[in-house]
């Protein structure tokens, strides 16, 4: 791996950030309101700034509690919800999420550093449209971003 210095963020090993940010381009779709939903501060600047370098509004969120009232108060067309989440669960916040009359027809796209297929299975079965693994592949989360909120409107 060596010591090659980070250029996005001097704390992260170089080989992670390309991971988290590796697919530029997607330029299919307009302007997502994303809640983001992200304890790891380093995982959580990353996607922010891509989303907004890609025209999108995000609107973040460290734990469950906040998550839910911020997709009541703002009403985004898409969550990205860390499954691994300080105070309530990713997966309890889905849960809470798809049971709410107001919220529940707002696309969830699970990520997560466990990337097993059982993972995935338990998260689709609590309301997540999508799972997308950690570290993120940042053109293909955009492309299941943009067909869900397409399918969705």
């Amino acid at each position: 791996m060596g010591n090659k210095v980070n250029s996005v963020n001097p704390h992260l090993p170089t080989d992670l950030t390309s991971a988290i940010i590796n697919g530029d381009s997607c330029d299919k779709g307009g302007t997502v309101k994303v809640l983001l939903v992200e304890d790891n501060y380093y995982t959580r600047d990353i996607v922010i700034r891509r989303l907004k370098r890609q025209g999108h509004q995000v609107v973040t969120s460290v734990d469950g509690l906040r998550c839910l009232e911020l997709a009541h108060a703002e009403q985004p067309d898409v969550i990205l919800l860390d499954m691994r989440l300080p105070v309530i669960s990713g997966v309890e916040i889905a849960k809470q999420l798809k049971a709410d009359p107001d919220l529940g027809r707002i696309p969830i796209i699970a990520m997560t550093a466990y990337g097993l297929e059982e993972s995935r299975d338990a998260f689709m079965e609590v309301g997540c449209e999508e799972f997308e693994s950690k570290p993120l592949d940042f053109g293909r989360l955009l492309e299941k971003m943009h067909a869900l909120v397409e399918h969705h409107t």
